[in-house]
């Protein structure tokens, strides 16, 4: 199964699931593919996950995923996870299902 996270001005993309994370930065008409480590936990604590990895130009890159009730902005949807990345230099941040 692979968690979708997703962002809203500007707008963006990433699928995760199985040691990768696959993301189209829409507003910058870019895709990005990373190899990433296992989730870790924040320490202490269940959650948030970080899972990081490298870019293409072997810039730190991750994406930390949080089980907490998030809203686009754009539409009356709740979504059951909140997403912060840093994809090739651009930090995100939106909502997962």
């Amino acid at each position: 199964m692979r968690l979708v996270c997703f962002g809203t001005e500007p707008f963006w993309g990433i699928e995760l699931g199985n040691g990768r994370a696959d993301a189209e930065l829409v507003f910058d008409d870019r895709r990005a593919t990373l190899a990433l480590g296992a989730p870790v936990p924040a320490r202490g604590r269940f959650q948030p996950w970080l899972l990081s990895g490298l870019d293409a130009d072997d810039r730190d890159s991750f994406v930390m995923v949080e089980e907490r009730n998030c809203s686009d902005s754009m539409s009356d949807l709740t979504y059951p996870f909140t997403a912060q990345a840093q994809i090739d230099g651009t930090f995100l941040s939106g909502c997962c299902r």
